[in-house]
C-alpha cells in the first residue's frame, strides 16, 4: 500500500470511526509499522488504552513534517495507552519511541528481542526511565528461550548489584520474564 492509498484510509477511518465508536484497544496486524504510521493511527485514536503491534521500522518511513512533529509532541501529553504489546523488538530505540510516545504506559510486553542480551535490554530500559524521569511504568514481560531460575538469579543480582530499582518481584512463566517494581 502507498502512502497516499494509506492516507486515504486514515482518512476515512478518521470519519467513519468518530461518528460510530470509541476504540480503547487496538491490535495492528501489519507485520511492520512505521513510526510515522504509528502516529497518525493514535492521533486517530484518541482514547486508546491498549495497542498490540507486530514490530516498528524507522526504515522506510517517510521523514515527518514539521506538522508530524508537532502533532508528536502533542500526542505525548494526549495519549494516554497505558498497556503495549510489541511481538518483536529489533531495535532498542523502538522501546524508546514507545515509551516517548506512550508517556503513560504502565505495562509493556516484549515478545521476542532480537539479537539483544537480556541484561543489557534491562539495563537500557531503567537508564532510560530514570533518566526521563518515568513514573508510570511498572510493569514489563518479556520472551526468553530457555529462562530457568538461573536466568533469574542472574538478572536479580544485575538489578541488585547496579540498584538498577529497589523495590520489585521478578519471575518466570513459560519462559516469559515478569518484573514489577513500585
Amino acid at each position: 500500500m502507498t502512502y497516499e492509498e494509506y492516507d486515504k484510509v486514515l482518512s476515512i477511518l478518521d470519519k467513519l470511526i468518530s461518528t460510530v465508536a470509541q476504540i480503547y484497544h487496538l491490535e495492528v496486524l501489519k507485520k511492520k509499522i512505521f513510526y510515522d504510521e504509528l502516529i497518525d493511527t493514535i492521533i486517530l485514536l484518541p482514547e486508546l488504552h491498549t495497542i498490540k503491534i507486530y514490530s516498528l521500522s524507522l526504515c522506510h518511513s517517510r521523514h515527518l513534517s514539521f506538522e508530524e512533529l508537532r502533532r508528536f509532541s502533542q500526542i505525548e501529553t494526549t495519549c494516554y495507552i497505558t498497556k503495549v504489546y510489541l511481538e518483536v523488538m529489533d531495535n532498542i530505540e523502538n522501546v524508546y519511541f514507545i515509551m516517548k510516545l506512550c508517556p503513560y504506559m504502565e505495562y509493556l510486553k516484549v515478545d521476542s528481542i532480537e539479537d539483544m542480551d537480556i541484561e543489557v535490554f534491562l539495563r537500557n530500559i531503567f537508564n532510560k526511565i530514570n533518566h526521563d524521569r518515568n513514573e508510570y511504568l511498572h510493569l514489563l514481560c518479556f520472551h526468553v528461550s530457555g529462562a530457568d531460575d538461573q536466568v533469574i538469579k542472574k538478572l536479580e543480582k544485575m538489578i541488585n548489584v547496579e540498584k538498577l530499582i529497589i523495590e520489585y518481584t521478578i519471575k518466570c512463566i513459560l519462559e516469559n520474564i515478569y518484573l514489577q517494581w513500585k
